[in-house]
Order: C-alpha cells, then sequence, then structure tokens
C-alpha cells in the first residue's frame, strides 16, 4: 500500500444537507419519539436544536475520535483507519456520539453512506480501478444535524495480479487434522483462471497447486489436503459440484495453527494475489472464518467474521448456508 500524501483537515459546522442512509429524516423527525415520550433528540420539522432525554439542547457537533489500535494491515491516516485492495478502498473511523457517516472517493466520485446511526462505522468504498490514485474525504453527523469532516488525504489502490481472493478459511475442523482444514478460493472475474502452478503458504511453509482446469468465473474452489475426505469428523459436505484441488501433503508446513495464521496465494511469477491476514481469535472447532465482500481489501479486519452459522460452508457463499 502507497500513500502518496495527506492534506487533512476538520470542518465542524450546522449543516445544509442531511445526509440519512436512505435520503430522507428519521422516523418520528417532529422532535418526539412517537409514543408520547418527552423530545428524544431527533431534529424537529422547523429546523430547531433538538433536546436530549435530558432535557439539554444538543448544541455541541461530533468530532472524529483519533483512531487508535488499526490493524497491522491497515494504516492509520489522521483520525481513520484504512486499508486498501485492487478494487476498493476501506474505511473504519469512531465518533464522539452516534453519527451517519458518509465516504466519498475522486475522481470517481463514489459515495458510500452507512447504513446505521452509530459511534463507529465501517465504510467500504468499491468499485474502484485498480492501481489509482483516489481523493478521499469522510463525513459524519448527529441527530441535531450538526456534521464534522475529514481530507481529502491520498490513497491508491493496488494493482490487479488476478481478480482471485481467498473466501473461506477453515483452520479448525471437527474432523481429523490437518486432512479437514481448507482454504476456499473464489474468481471474481468474467472470465476462467487457471491456478496450475500457484503457490499457497502459510507461516511456517508453501504449497505448489497442480491445477490442470482452470476455475469458472464467479466459481469457488476447495484448496485441500491429499487427506481430505468430504463430511468426515461432522464438517459440511462440500457444496455440489464445487471444484476441489489437492495438495501433495497438508496446507503450509503441518497444516494450520487452530489459532490462526496468515495464509497467502501467490501466481507462478510470485507476486501475491490474495492474502487473508488471520486477524480473528480463533472462533472454535468447526467455525470457519470467511470474507464478507469480495471487493474488500484483504486487509480490512472488518470484512472478515467468523461464520455466523457456527459452522463452515465449503464451496458455497455464506449467504447460502
Amino acid at each position: 500500500m502507497l500513500w502518496l500524501g495527506v492534506a487533512s483537515c476538520l470542518d465542524i459546522r450546522l449543516t445544509d444537507e442531511v445526509n440519512w442512509v436512505d435520503g430522507v429524516r428519521p422516523p418520528h423527525i417532529d422532535g418526539g419519539s412517537g409514543d408520547g415520550s418527552p423530545m428524544d433528540g431527533r431534529p424537529g420539522l422547523d429546523g430547531s436544536i433538538p433536546w436530549t432525554d435530558s432535557g439539554i439542547p444538543d448544541t455541541t457537533p461530533p468530532w472524529l475520535v483519533t483512531a487508535s489500535g488499526c490493524a497491522a494491515t491497515e494504516t492509520t491516516i489522521g483520525s481513520l483507519c484504512v486499508s486498501t485492495g485492487p478494487a476498493g478502498i476501506a474505511v473504519r473511523l469512531w465518533a464522539s456520539e452516534p453519527v451517519s457517516a458518509v465516504a466519498r472517493a475522486d475522481p470517481a466520485g463514489t459515495l458510500v453512506t452507512s447504513t446505521t446511526v452509530a459511534m463507529e462505522h465501517h465504510l467500504v468504498i468499491v468499485p474502484l480501478q485498480p492501481d489509482q490514485e483516489f481523493s478521499l474525504s469522510v463525513r459524519i453527523e448527529d441527530l441535531a444535524g450538526f456534521s464534522a469532516s475529514e481530507g481529502p488525504f491520498q490513497a491508491r489502490t493496488r494493482a490487479v495480479v488476478a481478480p482471485v481472493v481467498i473466501n473461506e478459511v477453515l483452520h479448525d475442523p471437527l474432523g481429523p487434522e490437518p486432512d479437514q482444514e481448507f482454504v476456499e478460493l473464489r474468481n471474481l472475474g468474467t472470465s476462467a483462471v487457471s491456478l496450475d502452478g500457484w503457490v499457497i503458504a502459510d507461516d511456517g511453509g508453501s504449497d505448489t497447486i497442480a491445477a490442470p482446469n482452470p476455475v469458472p468465473a464467479g466459481a469457488l474452489v476447495l484448496i485441500v489436503s491429499d487427506g481430505f475426505l468430504p463430511g468426515v469428523g461432522g464438517d459440511p459436505v462440500p457444496g455440489p459440484g464445487v471444484m476441489i484441488i489437492r495438495l501433495d501433503g497438508p496446507i503450509g508446513a503441518q497444516g494450520l495453527r487452530n489459532s490462526g495464521e496468515v495464509v497467502v496465494l501467490s501466481d507462478p511469477s510470485g507476486d501475491v494475489v490474495s492474502t487473508f491476514p488471520g486477524l480473528l481469535n480463533p472462533p472454535g472447532p468447526g467455525i470457519s472464518i470467511e470474507r464478507v465482500h469480495g471487493l474488500a481489501p484483504d486487509g480490512d479486519p472488518a470484512n472478515w467474521i467468523a461464520n455466523p452459522g457456527g459452522t463452515s460452508t465449503p464451496g458455497r457463499m455464506m449467504n447460502d448456508e
């Protein structure tokens, strides 16, 4: 990731434009909660500053809280944690009070608005062109209509090596280890991709993939050990028709650590195609870690979650459980 410059500013003012997630103000915009209770801090139709639950009017603009604890895969820039990939930029931010949030990337003019009013926001700006510099800015707004902004600052998307991403990793299967571990890949492109000669590696070792058949556009493929047996030990059987590529031995040196570790996928030239950053605490036996958004940067920690069903989904998308 390469940052080519920073020009950061903070602008706090009364807004003249309300950017709610759906383009309209939230419910009960008459200043009341709709249930007969006192005014609850929502903006009035007359534009007056609302009252809080304590009876004190909200006259304090929000501010962006300085980021702390950005992941090693992110860059701290101003008050933000930022990560970049070939097709997008992810921003994490924190505010002094519940706010809506908007991030913008120019010259593309791509605008992403949060779906909640909260103190913490995760915004993924996609799709963006690879290997291009963008000017990013963010804006937050509280329920009283006060706003704050930061930016613009410069960020550059990564160059595309191949449109393939690591999509799911099962470190700690219910079945025998390391045989039942898997790494699932996804072809995000519009044409088939050959994985023959590619390399998959963990912290301790690497394996060269032998794949005579290319992966079709949009398809999933499972990378497994030579001893993998579908469904053994209680793990889910792979989805019907999914391509399974067996390695000559376990994944990596001796299989994947149950505590989690970085997994790197590279092409035959050694260029890194995709990385699983190993960011989460171990979710437990039989529970995989899955990618949320295919185009989000690999290093975006909010884009990786433990399987919400408490299982794994080999050869199936998470939403198809």
